[in-house]
């Protein structure tokens, strides 16, 4: 008679999913099982990792699973889509995932089986929330089956693979209709971003506290599920002549390291909300550097080794010194900004989003002071390789000629570049229990042909995996599994962004070092560490004062300010521009007045040994006054202020205007001409300089270039000698022309001093267009590339 009742029961419930659910599954007596929605299943991520993951945790714990453990297993792909358009997504989603190696037949089974069983469930509106749920708490309160003296399980979990906007709602929604009277599992996996600063973080970590317990919160960092992350914790323990020498006495810095050689493209409408600092660093790179600098956990009968490691993780977070804008350097990949405005749909759009970060973090604690923690991420970069590594100091002086000697660190290789695999790097004469191989990898001993950081692997002891697994596969079963030790925690994630916040939202107004983009890039991004921070060695990123007002003149851009505060600038830009054109492949040219304004400009960039790329730089006269006398010369001026002291610009990139080719001959005419054919020759077929420096003279005179002057009609040539200047020391002279100047992709035009107030004041007066160049040469510098023009404060004039 009960058996009859059961079979009648199970009848009517089977017509009522059939006639009212989106759910279609057989109802079978269970005594634990997991049903699992991933919300997002058709999405980038889900059709990369997340099924593979949850097909993982299916084939070892469900239904035929390797591990004999009890449990059943419903699956459920969910999304906004209706029923109709979200199956047929669905279907094509799985089926395009490679879930078994060719060969093995019994994963082919498995997969058969594991793909039959998920229906697509649409989860848009509340209504959608609270239909879903109340048919999943009746199937189960009819299927579950709790035998006599024995517990049961039931978890219920839900995977939020959806953008991190969506959190309030749904989280909302799960709290007020998918708790179940049947279980207290109920787990709500989250993916980052977890905020893009301290204050976005602190509302969704809010908002989700609100609607959900701290226990039922799983927030995924994928990079807690490499295969060398989680080793960390267990090698430290397992080497304890390591972990005692893991402090300031003996470790000399340490790294953690990500780089990426692929770019954003495609995906910069999320990148640049965040950019390298928000997306890697205070992240995925921050909990590499917790888990590599914590202190161990200790036997506490009153505590579980996942509060333990919670307890210490707070406490190292506590230790770590917020970071300065000093001790953050940061870079753009050349492409990036056209990337931008191809994503964007908008050409002029700019953005000072960074691809590239390096940080100098500090630890205040007795064990970690004095250390210095350098992290490194970027995107284009010449390689992808991810590692953290500790560099031990050296203590010993080496006789014998041994490359393997003195060199001592630990590094956790999390894959890629040169070595390819996850690996456990030890210097072999580094203190640690040889005899120790983490549960589940070997000591490899075929890796000697291959380096890390130029040394030999021969010089280590060299652990791998027996088996590569993916991050999401493991994390999804520690999700199953309970283990909340593998996933950020509220009071973690908060007090992380308390070390990062300020330089994240600083980011954007520091200044970017251009680099070109992978293999280019050789020691473009190379940096110092310094006791107060971090600097560039070969990249130019010195801000300029902020003090400086920018605004229009004349039509034209206007930078304004003291006289170093604009020279400061002008470097910048100059620098700048320079990184851009050498990182597309080319020389770059760069052209320089003479007279008494541009003076203080040479001083700035003599000063520039090591962020202007002088090795790829030609220098250029814009005009040159005919004289022996070298006190006049203004090439003597150049060489003295500028040219003597970088000696890395290559001699034959340095290009005076050939004013005397004998004793009794200046400025001839065809002697002039071999710098006109000297210009065409190495400018290219556009014959575009790429920076020009102008003076203003106090009659309006720009290069050598005066007032109602014949030369100023000469339209053909590009230099061009200039007789009975209105000098009285030096009438003759050679001159770059208009047709030279304005070709210039850049021109600077300078006007420093309280002599220049009545010229400016006049140029303000007539507004300074082409028909008054005769009265005012400069008017005539009208380019086809940008003008700006740099003026001091002295002169009481609005710009305009």
């Amino acid at each position: 008679m009960r058996r009859a009742f059961c079979v009648i029961l199970v009848l009517l419930v089977l017509c009522a999913c059939n006639a009212h659910s989106t759910i279609s599954e057989e109802i079978k007596l269970q005594s634990n099982h997991l049903d699992i929605t991933l919300v997002g299943a058709n999405g980038d991520l889900a059709r990369k990792y997340l099924w593979k993951g949850l097909f993982d945790l299916y084939r070892t714990y469900g239904q035929g699973g390797e591990k004999l453990s009890g449990w059943t297993f419903n699956l459920y792909g969910a999304g906004t889509k209706d029923a109709i358009h979200g199956t047929e997504q669905l279907k094509s989603t799985l089926t395009a995932i490679a879930f078994c190696d060719p060969d093995d037949n019994f994963c082919a089974e498995t997969k058969n089986k594991f793909l039959k069983e998920i229906p697509y469930v649409q989860l848009k509106e509340n209504a959608d929330y609270e239909r879903y749920c109340g048919e999943l708490s009746n199937n189960r309160s009819s299927s579950l089956y709790c035998q006599k003296g024995h517990s049961c399980d039931y978890q219920r979990v839900f995977y939020l693979s959806v953008p991190p906007f969506t959190y309030e709602k749904i989280s909302g929604y799960i709290h007020r209709h998918c708790r179940s009277q049947l279980t207290n599992q109920l787990k709500v996996v989250f993916e980052k971003p977890f905020g893009h600063d301290e204050e976005s973080a602190k509302l969704l970590a809010n908002i989700t506290s609100s609607n959900l317990q701290e226990s039922e919160i799983y927030r995924i960092d994928h990079y807690l599920g490499k295969q060398t992350i989680q080793q960390i914790i267990p090698f430290r323990k397992a080497n304890s002549e390591i972990e005692q020498i893991l402090n300031n006495h003996h470790v000399e810095r340490i790294e953690v390291v990500m780089k990426e050689s692929i770019g954003v493209k495609g995906r910069t409408k999320f990148y640049d909300k965040y950019g390298v600092l928000s997306d890697v660093m205070q992240n995925h790179l921050s909990e590499i550097l917790y888990l590599l600098t914590m202190d161990m956990p200790v036997y506490d009968k009153n505590l579980s080794l996942s509060e333990q490691l919670k307890e210490n993780k707070i406490k190292l977070l506590q230790q770590i010194q917020t970071l300065k804008n000093e001790e953050v350097i940061v870079g753009q990949y050349k492409s990036y900004q056209d990337e931008v405005q191809q994503d964007f749909g908008i050409g002029d759009k700019t953005t000072n989003t960074p691809t590239f970060a390096g940080v100098l973090l500090k630890i205040s604690s007795p064990r970690w002071q004095g250390v210095p923690v350098a992290m490194v991420a970027g995107k284009m970069m010449d390689e992808r390789v991810g590692y953290a590594r500790i560099v031990f100091k050296e203590t010993s002086f080496v006789v014998s000629d041994d490359e393997c000697s003195t060199k001592q660190e630990l590094v956790f290789y999390i894959g890629h570049g040169n070595i390819a695999t996850p690996a456990i790097l030890v210097s072999r004469n580094l203190p640690h229990d040889k005899s120790f191989v983490p549960d589940g990898w070997k000591l490899e001993t075929s890796y000697d042909q291959f380096s890390f950081k130029s040394s030999k692997l021969k010089c280590y002891s060299v652990y791998v995996p027996n088996a590569i697994r993916d991050a999401y596969s493991f994390l999804i079963e520690q999700v199953f599994l309970g283990k909340q030790e593998h996933f950020l925690t509220t009071p973690t994630l908060l007090d992380s962004w308390r070390i990062w916040n300020s330089v994240v939202n600083s980011a954007d107004d520091k200044r970017l070092c251009i680099y070109p983009g992978g293999d280019q890039n050789k020691n473009s991004l190379d940096f110092g560490i310094q006791s107060h921070g971090l600097k560039f060695q070969s990249c130019w990123t010195q801000a300029s004062a902020e003090s400086v007002v920018q605004s229009v003149w004349l039509g034209q851009p206007l930078i304004m300010g003291s006289k170093n505060e604009i020279f400061a600038t002008l470097v910048d830009d100059i620098i700048k521009v320079a990184q851009l054109t050498i990182a597309d492949g080319k020389a770059f040219h760069l052209a320089l007045s003479g007279g008494s304004s541009p003076m203080p400009l040479f001083c700035h960039l003599s000063q520039m040994q090591n962020v202007m790329p002088w090795g790829k730089t030609h220098i250029w006269q814009v005009d040159e006054r005919c004289t022996k006398d070298s006190g006049l010369s203004n090439f003597e001026n150049l060489s003295q202020l500028l040219l003597d002291h970088v000696p890395s610009l290559k001699y034959k990139n340095i290009h005076p205007m050939p004013i005397e080719t004998s004793i009794d001959s200046l400025c001839k005419n065809d002697t002039v001409m071999l710098y006109e054919k000297k210009l065409k020759s190495l400018l290219g077929d556009d014959l575009r300089f790429d920076y020009v420096v102008l003076g203003l003279g106090t009659d309006g005179h720009t290069a050598s270039l005066f007032p109602n002057h014949p030369v100023l009609s000469e339209n053909v040539r590009m230099v061009a000698v200039v007789e009975n200047a209105p000098v009285e020391k030096t009438p003759r002279r050679v001159t770059l022309t208009y047709r030279s100047l304005n070709m210039a992709k850049n021109i600077a035009v300078l006007a420093t001093g309280s002599s220049k107030c009545p010229i400016l004041e006049r140029l303000k007066s007539s507004q300074c267009s082409a028909l008054q160049s005769a009265q005012f040469p400069v008017c005539g510098v009208v380019p086809s590339g940008k003008l700006t023009w740099y003026r001091t404060d002295s002169c009481e004039l609005l710009p305009n």
